[in-house]
């Protein structure tokens, strides 16, 4: 049997449980849900998906959604 789990890894390295998947760019709210595009609330704190990585051991599989804080500029673009 093998568990499966997703989380985020915010830039300062906390983590996060979440329940759903996502891709490479996409952008997320502070919780990991998906934003539409373009984000019309600049005002709120948005991530990008940077890179994702799957860690496997025994009886156990992580998939590690790493994410970078957006600058206000490169929402408004």
């Amino acid at each position: 049997m093998t568990l499966y789990s997703s989380w985020l890894v915010y830039p300062d390295g906390d983590l996060q449980e979440i329940t759903h998947t996502l891709r490479i760019g996409w952008l997320v709210d502070l919780n990991g849900n998906p934003l539409p595009v373009p984000v019309t609330n600049t005002g709120q704190i948005v991530y990008r998906v940077s890179r994702i990585a799957t860690h496997v051991t025994t009886g156990e599989e992580k998939t590690l959604y790493h994410l970078e804080l957006m600058r206000v500029d490169e929402l408004e673009r």
